[in-house]
């Protein structure tokens, strides 16, 4: 299962035993967001924590990642003398969690705070530091960001002996990833899906776009994109900057006439199913995906795009 851990900051120890502990039974566990958030622009003292975290935008961040889980583990230990205490960030996590309709785990029973209320209507289960009390299965994959790959599963592969063959060898049976997407209102929109990888590159991954909904706007600084069409009819909308405003393009790519599409580096993108299927585009990044490459991928909204706004 994947596994996203919410825990005040006080508990970052408690939250790397925890989650390594939840890795050796198999799961994939993302930790706090100040756990592994923040390392990748260094830390931050606790007098510029509340700026550090709105510079970087890691609420959103680390409430994208949220949305890729399949449940939200609370560490609510004792702090200031508060048996099993629960604070307001990580109150708004589970209330997210809750909405995604995700189980939410707890440690430890609810506090005696003006909130409880609250939190008994979301159901969640105390499971007592007992973690078989989580059920596993096959983990999804986890994202910082909803719309983009994290790193890879870990891969149970399974080899079969081959049969003919001038030279014989081995089949090799694995899994590659599959994300659920949401769009900005939290809404799921369709899944990606890695096709071909090499070590920990992406070559190609398959993108879906469910029927009446939209997927986008965002652009990649570093990687083209190469799109064929294989299922349904895709409507693409582009913007491509010119000098201090974007202008909009739409294009068309139907899988019956095997339609592609090259979009260079730096041009916000959508996608919106034109009909009443799924919609199914190939892509084939140039260079492939590299989950290593931070800040590569931007996102747009319209508004910011039809304003003219660069970030």
């Amino acid at each position: 299962m994947n596994i996203t851990i919410c825990a005040s900051k006080s508990f970052d120890r408690q939250a790397e035993e925890v989650a390594a502990e939840l890795r050796q039974r198999g799961h994939v566990v993302q930790g706090p967001r100040n756990l592994e958030l923040w390392p990748e622009h260094g830390s931050a003292e606790s007098g510029e924590a509340r700026e550090f975290t709105r510079e970087y935008d890691i609420m959103r961040r680390h409430f994208a990642r949220l949305k890729a889980s399949d449940a939200l583990l609370v560490l609510n230990y004792e702090k200031d003398d508060m048996p099993g205490y629960i604070g307001g960030g990580v109150l708004m996590e589970m209330g997210f969690a809750h909405v995604l309709h995700e189980p939410i785990y707890l440690i430890n029973p609810i506090p005696n705070l003006p909130y409880r209320d609250e939190i008994e209507l979301m159901q969640p289960v105390v499971i007592g530091g007992d973690f078989a009390k989580i059920p596993f299965r096959a983990p999804r994959e986890t994202h910082p960001a909803s719309r983009g790959f994290c790193a890879p599963l870990s891969r149970g592969d399974s080899k079969v002996p081959s049969h003919g063959g001038a030279r014989g060898g081995l089949a090799q049976a694995g899994s590659m990833k599959r994300v659920k997407t949401f769009d900005a209102q939290g809404r799921e929109n369709g899944l990606l899906m890695e096709l071909l990888k090499k070590e920990r590159f992406t070559m190609a991954y398959l993108t879906c776009v469910y029927p009446g909904c939209f997927k986008g706007y965002h652009l990649h600084r570093v990687r083209a994109t190469n799109y064929v069409a294989v299922r349904g009819t895709m409507n693409v909308i582009l913007y491509v900057r010119e000098g201090t405003t974007w202008k909009r393009q739409e294009h068309i790519l139907e899988s019956a006439q095997g339609t592609t599409l090259h979009i260079p580096t730096n041009v916000a993108t959508g996608f919106r199913g034109a009909t009443d299927e799924e919609a199914w585009m190939i892509n084939f990044p140039e260079p492939p995906y590299d989950p290593e490459l931070k800040d590569e991928q931007v996102e747009y909204t319209e508004d910011e795009l039809e304003r003219g706004v660069l970030k």
